[in-house]
């Protein structure tokens, strides 16, 4: 099973709800493409935003299934690291089990 299909497989839209914070500001891209996206570059072994990009644009068919309507900057990428760099942890340890029962 490929590391797109885990992500997707296993993030859902219930597992976002319980880690979401409501937020003042313009709707952006979404906290689920956000996890996503972040949750696949820990799987994928691209834990910097340069490798994780990079491998982006060489393979559009992620970033497309993974619900971009286009690739972000780094300086973007790097942000949402920060910014969810909690959130993140708390939904791999929700998924955590989901994801070994996976593979």
């Amino acid at each position: 099973m490929q590391t797109v299909d885990v992500v997707i497989g296993v993030l859902k839209i219930g597992i976002v709800k319980k880690v979401e914070v409501v937020r003042r500001g313009p709707k952006g891209y979404g906290l689920l493409v956000i996890l996503r996206l972040l949750l696949y570059g820990v799987l994928a072994e691209k834990l910097s935003s340069r490798n994780l990009l990079l491998h982006l644009r060489k393979n559009p068919r992620i970033w497309k299934r993974l619900g971009l309507p286009e690739i972000p900057s780094r300086r973007t990428l790097d942000a949402w690291s920060e910014q969810s760099d909690f959130l993140l942890g708390q939904v791999i340890k929700l998924v955590g089990n989901q994801y070994l029962q996976l593979n």
